[in-house]
């Protein structure tokens, strides 16, 4: 399975890191049982450029959202942002939002976890579907 890991402006590191850990440890498994590895993955900033993390620290990427590449999934992690960081950082979820449309239109699984739900959320790609998010979180869904 090839994967997209879409790194925005603010995101968690430790999000990022973790999703590449967990895909590289479940290769591993397979490995220890005599298979082949599974996933494949690339992370994604809007533009190709490394994006900064709400931490401060960059995150390098390895391509931008319009390398032609054929994922089977992409993988949105979530942010650490307050309001007024969210509100300057709208253009950048407008752009995110309306490429996940497109991805998903062509077939793509779509998935996030933590904020990053949100950002499916106002995409409108949960529309009529169940979601969860972590209960810090669920006003902010419901809205």
């Amino acid at each position: 399975m090839k994967l997209a890991i879409l790194a925005l402006e603010a995101c968690m590191q430790s999000a990022v890191a973790g999703i590449a850990d967990i895909l590289t440890l479940g290769n591993h498994v397979m490995a220890l049982r005599g298979g082949k590895a599974c996933f494949s993955w690339q992370t994604l900033s809007l533009d190709g450029k490394a994006v900064r993390a709400g931490g401060g620290k960059l995150v390098a990427v390895d391509g931008a959202i319009s390398k032609r590449a054929a994922f089977d999934a992409i993988i949105v992690p979530g942010s650490l942002v307050d309001h007024l960081t969210a509100e300057r950082l709208q253009p950048q979820y407008d752009r995110a939002g309306a490429w996940l449309r497109q991805q998903h239109a062509s077939g793509r699984l779509i998935g996030a976890f933590c904020s990053g739900v949100l950002l499916l959320a106002n995409a409108g790609l949960l529309d009529g579907r169940r979601a969860t998010i972590t209960w810090w979180l669920q006003s902010e869904l419901r809205r």
